[in-house]
């Protein structure tokens, strides 16, 4: 898969705001931004321990607006790229562009009758909501920091998935194979490590997945069509691990109140 993959990492590495074109070491770093974020998935899966959420930072709300409906100028960037990247370059202005339209429109709106166009201060929860969408745009890799807090929610994932599409497809694909040591194939194959609920919980969110679907990698799906019989994919749990017991909240209800309890 190429498609606009090498935009949409250098546009993580670069956030929706640089000062300037990205830099010879950015694009580098790009290229290997994938395997940065499989390495997360990765360590998540192996640690026990839970981090400590970090809560988007606090910005002040006119600057913030006004940065949010000011355009991309390809002109700025353009430097930054040598003339065989022109693909790139487009791509990258175009992604930026829309990520902080996407930002701009979790902005709340409300009628004003008066003349002129005013923009009222949000509240406390309404700035908050607009921060969490702008740090998920912004920092990738804010998503995994929440993951390694088990507070990942599925809007985050969303928004995620529609900005860089083709690198949450990368990533999708990479998650399945990190996860398959977790699953078994009932009567055909046992699963070779445990994997906590909250665990389960999380990668279900990363992945898209509903809470009651089997989590299938592609190498089972043949086994699973040769063998009728079996089921695919289910995890083995470790009730005990994170100090976790079995609940009959859904693991959205879950981890919205494990968020909040932060």
């Amino acid at each position: 898969m190429i498609g606009t993959l090498p935009a949409e990492c250098l546009l993580a590495m670069t956030g929706l705001f640089p000062s300037r074109g990205p830099s010879d070491t950015q694009k580098r770093l790009a290229q290997l931004f994938p395997k940065r974020l499989v390495n997360r998935v990765k360590d998540f899966l192996e640690s026990d321990k839970i981090a400590k959420f970090k809560p988007p930072e606090q910005q002040d709300q006119t600057s913030l607006h006004e940065k949010l409906l000011t355009k991309v100028d390809p002109d700025e960037i353009g430097d930054a790229f040598l003339p065989e990247e022109a693909t790139l370059s487009a791509q990258y202005v175009l992604l930026m562009q829309s990520a902080r339209d996407k930002v701009a429109a979790s902005w709340p709106l409300y009628p004003d009758s008066s003349f002129g166009i005013h923009n009222f201060d949000l509240a406390p929860d309404e700035l908050l909501n607009v921060l969490q969408v702008l740090q998920t745009l912004d920092s990738v890799e804010s998503l995994f920091d929440d993951l390694d807090a088990r507070v990942l929610l599925p809007d985050q994932v969303t928004l995620f998935s529609q900005v860089y599409p083709d690198l949450y497809e990368v990533l999708k694909n990479a998650a399945m194979d990190e996860i398959a040591p977790y699953l078994e194939i009932q009567g055909a194959v046992t699963a070779k490590r445990q994997l906590s609920q909250l665990h389960e919980e999380q990668m279900r969110i990363l992945l898209q997945l509903p809470a009651d679907a089997p989590i299938e990698t592609q190498e089972q799906q043949p086994t699973q069509q040769g063998q009728p019989g079996q089921q695919p994919g289910r995890r083995q749990i470790d009730k005990e691990a994170d100090g976790e017991e079995s609940s009959m909240e859904t693991p959205l209800e879950h981890t919205a109140a494990h968020r909040v309890a932060k």
